[in-house]
């Protein structure tokens, strides 16, 4: 299953406050690795350098959630489960099919 991942730096009232989210972000992030049981589809940041996106598969929400959790501290992030594009345009039009023959065109 693959879960996406959005992630935003908090923004700081001073520069002082920045630079000390960010270095504590780039300390921590130096040597990390995904927890065990997932696999980094893609990862990308912002090129304003406010935030980015991972795409991340896993069989369950526990290890994407992990990632979440380890940065809190440094940025506001949102965690759901994704389709590809073609499967869910798929599953809308066999529900707009469906939803036609009960209540017509």
């Amino acid at each position: 299953m693959q879960w996406m991942i959005t992630y935003g730096l908090r923004p700081e009232q001073t520069w002082r406050g920045y630079d000390d989210n960010v270095a504590g972000l780039l300390a921590m992030f130096a040597g990390w690795k995904p927890p065990d049981g997932v696999e980094i589809v893609d990862f990308v940041h912002r090129a304003d350098a406010k935030g980015g996106w991972m795409l991340v598969e896993s069989d369950d929400v526990d290890g994407p959630s992990e990632i979440v959790a380890q940065y809190l501290a440094f940025h506001d992030a949102e965690i759901f489960p994704v389709l590809p594009a073609i499967e869910m345009a798929e599953r809308l039009g066999k529900t707009m099919a469906q939803r036609r023959e009960v209540v017509g065109s």
